[in-house]
């Protein structure tokens, strides 16, 4: 079951509105490791995915705990030895799509 939210790209004015990223609560994971890629079942709903190694590692850094875009943008850059703004792109597209899967969700930033 796909999350009702599902997020577009930020734009600069919607991004103070997405403070992080957090697995969906109701998902299950399954995760087999080979190296260079990685499949994951997602026991509710039986979806598959294979993903590339940033894709896992994205996946990983939002399993540990909700994490903002700054965070894993800054943390998988250092990790491979890039400029932020060489993932950034690639990152939203990650994002977007398991978003668009329901595997997470955005937080909100609390309102004033």
């Amino acid at each position: 079951m796909q999350s009702a939210a599902v997020a577009a790209r930020p734009t600069a004015a919607s991004t103070s509105r997405i403070q992080s990223w957090r697995l969906n609560p109701t998902a299950r994971f399954v995760w087999r490791d080979w190296g260079t890629d990685s499949v994951v079942l997602e026991v509710r709903s039986g979806e598959t995915l294979q993903f590339d190694p940033l894709s896992a590692a994205v996946m990983a850094c939002i399993e540990a705990g909700a994490v903002d875009f700054g965070t894993v943008n800054e943390s998988l850059a250092s990790d491979l030895g890039v400029a932020p703004d060489a993932l950034a792109e690639s990152l939203w597209t990650i994002l977007e799509r398991l978003n668009r899967l329901g595997w997470i969700e955005p937080e909100a930033a609390e309102s004033p």
